[in-house]
């Protein structure tokens, strides 16, 4: 089962699924009713827009805490109204934008508290998480910079409480990191096949060298890029035989209380990975079924906590 604001579903009740977007509402203790009603208005049509246009019916909110934007019972209400699957997420996010006390938890308190979310839900609503979250920057690579055993922690901790509760993990990656986050993740017992790492190809023109060491160990790649570079990248690791390892999302945020910042991301919605990101795999020789694998079987296998298909690398993929 995977677990939704409105409650678990069965993995075969997802269509497309986007793996890796926001929602970005003022948190809970924050938010007024003016605002969550401007949320309701933004949000809603565009998902109503995904499930009747793209039989897209799914997609992971990333946003991580009432202090960086999740509002859940507002989660709930846009569900409901679009008829929509949900998944909110717990976990953790770059160390200036995360609550105060996690600077100062043990991994055992982080542990307790994302069990806690998981198991009776969160900030007080008794909504539970559907994936646990990562996130760094090249700390997590490089033990001289700052911050890095404070998110060597984190990491440790979200491993621990994978490892308690069966929950997929999601990453965002900055730069060259993936290899580094799944490391900080395996060496603490999670299955590469549990992590889809974020944002894989970062800026656009990621080298394909470092995806294909993460990928080689069984880990999901999620893209996030609408643009043609991105695209030739994902291709590369079809043609190499990771097919069943790519999910696609564009990482769309609707910050509610800034209509102005909306407007100008106009470009950069959740419709883009079907008007801009499919378009270009299908004119690089992506077959639709292979497209349908990305959007549709992969997220179910990853959210669904499947274990990993045994897989043949091939040079180039199977077309038809």
């Amino acid at each position: 089962m995977i677990e939704t604001v409105l409650g678990p579903i069965r993995p075969e009740q997802m269509q497309a699924c986007l793996t890796h977007e926001h929602f970005t509402i003022y948190g809970m203790n924050e938010a007024s009713i003016a605002i969550r009603e401007k949320a309701l208005q933004l949000i809603v049509p565009r998902l109503r827009e995904l499930r009747e246009k793209w039989h897209c019916n799914t997609l992971v909110e990333c946003t991580l805490s009432a202090s960086t934007g999740r509002d859940l019972v507002t989660y709930a209400e846009i569900a409901r109204q679009a008829k929509f699957h949900v998944i909110a997420s717990t976990g953790f996010y770059t160390v200036d934008k995360s609550p105060w006390w996690m600077k100062d938890a043990s991994v055992k308190e982080l542990v307790r508290r994302w069990k806690e979310d998981a198991r009776h839900g969160m900030d007080g609503t008794g909504i539970r998480p559907g994936v646990l979250k990562a996130t760094s920057g090249n700390e997590i690579s490089d033990r001289r910079r700052c911050h890095h055993d404070l998110v060597a922690r984190w990491f440790e901790a979200l491993a621990r409480t994978h490892n308690e509760t069966g929950l997929p993990i999601t990453t965002h990656v900055t730069g060259n990191t993936a290899a580094e986050q799944l490391k900080a993740l395996t060496k603490h017992g999670v299955a590469p096949g549990a992590v889809t790492l974020g944002h894989a190809d970062w800026g656009g023109a990621a080298p394909v060298d470092p995806l294909l060491m993460v990928a080689d160990q069984g880990a999901y790649l999620s893209f996030n890029r609408c643009g043609r570079q991105s695209m030739t990248l994902a291709k590369a690791l079809v043609d190499r035989g990771y097919l069943s390892q790519i999910t696609l999302s564009v990482d769309a945020y609707f910050m509610a209380h800034d209509a102005l910042r909306l407007e100008a991301s106009q470009n950069h919605m959740y419709r883009c990975v079907f008007t801009r990101m499919v378009p270009t795999l299908e004119k690089l020789g992506i077959t639709r079924s292979q497209i349908r694998q990305m959007l549709v079987d992969n997220p179910r296998r990853h959210l669904g906590a499947k274990e990993m298909p045994k897989i043949t690398r091939q040079s180039s993929y199977e077309s038809g």
